[in-house]
């Protein structure tokens, strides 16, 4: 089955299936934050399942929007959150791929950009290019990039002698369960009806989706590839590398993983080989997953590029 019949079939089955599942998942949500659990020690093999399948983050179905979720608690959030969002955030184009990133350091006229390796990781011919929030396209240079075994992150540059804003890095280890967050990025798919799929390839930033949602589980110990943030926002496929915000504008982490609650709860499995319980299972598959900042900025990598 190729990729692009994989993802419309799955769409279907989405399209049949979702409304349940979302009710479900709501419930399960419910009773995480109420908990406010913290699982330590995990493996989530489901990551495995679509690494070694082809089946990343960027490959699914979108519907560009800006959702107003969690309306009682973003209302009194300084509205100038989304603006620093899409000033921010850039758009990333290879050969065969596309997704998200945000500007996280500037050297005189060079720009340090930060998106997941699973983004750039399958470009051919190597080429990168990074679309800024004026609609300027950038030839961009990758940097640095993670093993399979460590973060799933990148490192890109790009050179202009525009002005660009740069992200203020917030302390991910201060999030608490329930607490807003913004996500933002760019989805590559966008289905105007259950018959008709478009490509956002061409849409260049119009394509900019953000989305409010909770803290849902924070994780105590490392997973695989460094997904430790759960939550609650809507994260469409092309949003990966995409930031993630807290209520005062500050990045706390990047998109990477969507929720997958039709996995069985026998795909997830603790560090020492035990499988997560039912109820575990289904609170972590029922929340996207996100790399916090502090584990990024904590590579020896990062600190060794100089920005």
């Amino acid at each position: 089955m190729s990729r692009e019949t994989f993802a419309e079939a799955l769409a279907s089955s989405l399209e049949t299936f979702m409304p349940q599942l979302i009710k479900e998942s709501n419930s399960m949500k419910k009773s995480a934050l109420k908990r406010g659990s913290k699982i330590g020690g995990l493996s989530l093999v489901f990551l495995a399942f679509f690494a070694a399948n082809g089946y990343t983050q960027t490959q699914f179905e979108a519907t560009p929007h800006e959702s107003k979720a969690v309306e009682s608690q973003v209302s009194a959030i300084n509205s100038s959150v989304l603006e620093i969002a899409r000033q921010v955030t850039v758009r990333i184009f290879t050969d065969k791929n596309s997704g998200s990133g945000v500007i996280i350091g500037r050297r005189g006229q060079t720009y340090l950009v930060l998106t997941n390796h699973h983004v750039i990781a399958s470009s051919a011919d190597k080429i990168y290019k990074v679309l800024s929030s004026d609609g300027v396209t950038h030839e961009a240079a990758l940097l640095s990039a993670s093993s399979a075994n460590s973060l799933d992150v990148a490192f890109l540059q790009f050179t202009s002698d525009r002005s660009y804003q740069v992200a203020e890095m917030g302390n991910s280890q201060q999030l608490s369960v329930g607490e807003p967050l913004l996500a933002v990025g760019f989805p590559n798919w966008y289905y105007p009806n259950p018959n008709r799929i478009e490509n956002t390839r061409s849409w260049g930033n119009k394509a900019f989706t953000s989305s409010w949602g909770t803290v849902g589980m924070l994780l105590n110990r490392n997973i695989e590839r460094g997904y430790q943030l759960g939550y609650t926002n809507d994260i469409k496929g092309g949003m990966s590398g995409g930031p993630i915000f807290n209520r005062e504008g500050k990045l706390v982490g990047i998109n990477g993983l969507m929720k997958s609650l039709t996995q069985g709860h026998k795909s997830i499995t603790f560090s020492d080989g035990t499988r997560a319980s039912l109820e575990q299972a289904q609170e972590i598959l029922s929340l996207n997953w996100g790399i916090p900042i502090d584990k990024i900025s904590q590579l020896r990598q990062f600190s060794s590029l100089g920005f």
